[in-house]
């Protein structure tokens, strides 16, 4: 993962394993929905990175990330949980 990590923090683009968001706002249900696609196709296909902060071409934005940060894993696991089964 470690590899991927450096890759992703280079990637001018996303891939098949390198996803971009530009934001996330933890409040919405659609956001969920979003992220939690990507996390499923990444699980299906191998593995991968959602970025967030950027633009589809990588490059930084001034949004604030901090509500991602600030998110439990454990809230996380118990939303993909409620998705996916």
């Amino acid at each position: 993962m470690c590899n991927l990590r450096q890759r992703a923090l280079a990637a001018t683009r996303e891939s098949k394993q390198i996803e971009f968001k530009s934001e996330f706002d933890p409040n919405s249900p659609r956001a969920w929905c979003e992220i939690i696609k990507d996390i499923v196709a990444f699980a299906n296909s191998g593995g991968g990175i959602v970025v967030f902060g950027l633009d589809d071409s990588g490059n930084p934005l001034a949004t604030d990330v901090t509500a991602i940060c600030i998110i439990d894993p454990a809230d996380m696991t118990n939303k993909l949980s409620r998705y996916i089964g």
